[in-house]
């Protein structure tokens, strides 16, 4: 009995800790929670920091359930693939029929290792979470927490109360607030770009991953509308990427243009937004970013 007492106790307590978590210790964890969505975005972190859900509910007057929201994870995590396809299969309400998905892409999403990019058993997004989790509509996501949850538990009520430079906002949208100034400014994009410029030179394109990118399409088009859009870069990390796929915004265009759903390629007005390290935009460059896209989509819809 006393066992039994002791036992409980320290479950209460965890439980409590989890009920804390907020977006704030954790940068995933309110994706894999909460009701399943009818409009997502989808994307890696430059679509998890740069598209602001609330900014383009408010343009195209989505409310209530009909509300976009923001389901991108990272270059790891959510590039094109089984794992991810299948995560969005989960988190999307079955019934949705009038849904909005705005579909970013870019060359790390479409590319995988060096030497065979098509070999599943490399691609590190089919060891994670993503494609393992049973649900992405829990209340409490318990077997995310108990079994892919990396930091400590501590973290949870530590940063309850903390101003913190990450902020998984209840729209989706990831708020990254770095305190970088000066000349730490030019450090860190410098070691942005070092870093993809070896990351470049590591990965290829991979037709596994554009195969399963059009078979999310095509699932996506029976649910509503689609848009698919290549996000700004900084110069450099543009340069970089083409590299890597330089006939991208060609197979893009034309693979949209036949089966009649709107391209956008942002990196051509690149130089009218900020970014924190070249690739991802700036917290305040976010919102704008997000009401220059909202205009996009009004214009289609006034065109196709």
């Amino acid at each position: 009995m006393k066992l039994l007492i002791f036992s409980i106790f320290p479950l209460i307590s965890l439980f409590g800790v989890f009920l804390l978590e907020n977006g704030t210790a954790d940068t995933f964890y309110k994706r894999v929670i909460g009701e399943k969505k009818k409009s997502l975005v989808i994307g890696t972190s430059k679509a998890a920091q740069g598209i602001v859900p609330t900014v383009i509910n408010s343009k195209l007057d989505l409310k209530g359930e009909n509300s976009l929201y923001n389901f991108g994870f990272t270059n790891i995590h959510s590039p094109f693939g089984e794992s991810y396809n299948s995560a969005i299969r989960k988190k999307l309400c079955e019934a949705t029929k009038d849904g909005i998905f705005i579909v970013t892409v870019d060359a790390w999403s479409l590319s995988s290792s060096l030497p065979d990019p098509n070999n599943r058993s490399l691609m590190q997004d089919e060891k994670l979470f993503v494609g393992k989790l049973s649900s992405y509509s829990a209340k409490i996501n318990l077997e995310y927490l108990l079994q892919h949850y990396i930091n400590s538990y501590y973290e949870i009520p530590l940063r309850y109360f903390a101003q913190n430079s990450m902020h998984l906002m209840d729209d989706g949208w990831l708020k990254a607030t770095p305190k970088i100034e000066g000349d730490r400014i030019k450090r860190v994009y410098e070691s942005k770009v070092d870093e993809y410029e070896r990351r470049g030179r590591s990965v290829a394109f991979s037709e596994y991953r554009f195969n399963k990118f059009i078979e999310l399409i095509d699932f996506l088009r029976e649910k509503g509308e689609v848009y698919v859009v290549l996000m700004p870069v900084d110069d450099a990390i543009n340069t970089i990427e083409r590299s890597i796929f330089p006939e991208l915004v060609e197979q893009l265009y034309k693979y949209c243009k036949s089966i009649g759903i709107p391209f956008k390629d942002f990196t051509v007005s690149r130089t009218d937004y900020t970014y924190v390290d070249g690739v991802h935009l700036d917290y305040r460059a976010a919102p704008v970013f997000s009401n220059d896209l909202a205009n996009w989509i009004l214009e289609v819809r006034n065109t196709f």
